[in-house]
């Protein structure tokens, strides 16, 4: 069963981005078919298929001169119009319902009508987000590395970034995009207790591991968002299922260090000190988790620790049982190179941002 579960915990993500892909391509040559078709009737053409996918029709429909159809294979499609083919057209006398029928400047536009469809297509995408918004963080510090060049420049933590080398910034993730594309020093205007200062932070880079197993250089400042410790969301049958945790409740403590940050919440729980669980602080469990994970390996990989947590005003102080969750690896990793992080199945709050138009 635990082989079925693995399995199956990598099938359903791909499956998932074949589906996602599928239908992210269908509607950009949807969109991109359509604007042929439009132009070629506003022309006169005769359209005799619009078709979205390849191969054998599996549903159709006939309007007017145009059959509409959906294909079996959903990876193009295409819009057949009268007279579109050079060898088509010389074999009979041209119409001005043909697409070879018409002066080059308007069989310019029909061609050129799919691609100006698909850019007025990612306009209409990229002015949606900007008005819905969209997931990120505000621009202000959090956790700021020790010994850091951004500690040592005297960035601090609730510093909220207004500028870095002349950017304005809107929300974290553009922080990261400067540093990203620095070259030396990162110039930052920062407001903290309504008062503007520059802050000049030198950049420096640091070997870090990417998903594909390589070292690799990354410029680095040591900085991190200031995201707060108060749940969001909890998974089913994760360890904060299990002790009833509940949207709203902020973490205080963890075997009693203070937690100021989501980030603190992470590192304490992979921390070395955290003790293995004892069989009888977990009993009441073990049957839960007997139904999702193999018996053995979750007595290998338990780990209990104190949580504290505020809810409604009131501090709640709960035993909880935690588990470890192999990291995942696009490279095959020997059994001693595996790595677990501990989880508790908590998200964090999450903002919607809006980037002014300019």
């Amino acid at each position: 069963m635990q082989e079925l579960l693995n399995i199956g915990s990598k099938i359903i993500p791909a499956i998932k981005f074949i589906i996602s892909f599928i239908f992210v391509f269908g509607a950009v040559v949807f969109v991109h078919e359509l604007g042929h078709f439009i132009m070629a009737k506003f022309f006169g053409v005769r359209v005799e298929e619009f078709a979205l996918g390849m191969g054998p029709k599996i549903y159709g429909i006939i309007k007017g001169e145009t059959e509409y159809k959906i294909c079996i294979f959903p990876i193009g499609g295409y819009v057949k119009m009268s007279g579109e083919e050079p060898e088509e057209a010389s074999g009979k006398a041209l119409s001005e319902r043909d697409y070879y029928g018409q002066p080059p400047f308007k069989r310019f536009l029909i061609t050129f009508a799919g691609p100006i469809m698909n850019f007025i297509l990612a306009f209409i995408i990229f002015v949606s987000i900007y008005i819905a918004g969209i997931y990120d963080y505000p621009p202000v510090i959090g956790p700021v590395e020790e010994g850091s060049p951004a500690q040592k420049s005297g960035i601090k933590a609730n510093d909220k970034i207004i500028y870095a080398n002349g950017k304005k910034i809107f929300a974290f993730s553009d922080i990261y995009r400067v540093i990203g594309k620095a070259e030396d020093n990162i110039i930052f205007l920062v407001e903290r207790n309504g008062k503007k200062q520059k802050i000049v932070v030198p950049v420096e880079t640091k070997k870090e591991e990417n998903i594909f197993g390589d070292i690799v250089d990354i410029n680095y400042i040591g900085i991190d968002a200031n995201i707060s410790p108060v749940i969001s969301n909890i998974a089913e049958k994760s360890p904060g299922s299990f002790i009833n945790l509940r949207p709203g409740d902020k973490i205080k403590k963890i075997n009693g260090k203070d937690i100021i940050f989501w980030q603190d919440i992470y590192k304490t729980l992979n921390e070395s000190s955290i003790e293995p669980a004892v069989s009888n602080k977990y009993s009441e469990w073990e049957n839960r988790w007997n139904s999702i994970i193999h018996k053995k390996n979750a007595q290998k990989l338990a780990r209990v620790i104190e949580l504290t947590i505020e809810r409604n005003g009131k501090t709640i102080t709960k035993p909880l049982v935690l588990w470890a969750q192999k990291q995942m690896s696009l490279i095959p990793l020997e059994k001693e190179e595996e790595k677990y992080i501990w989880l508790i199945g908590i998200e964090p709050e999450m903002h919607i941002l809006n980037y002014p138009f300019h």
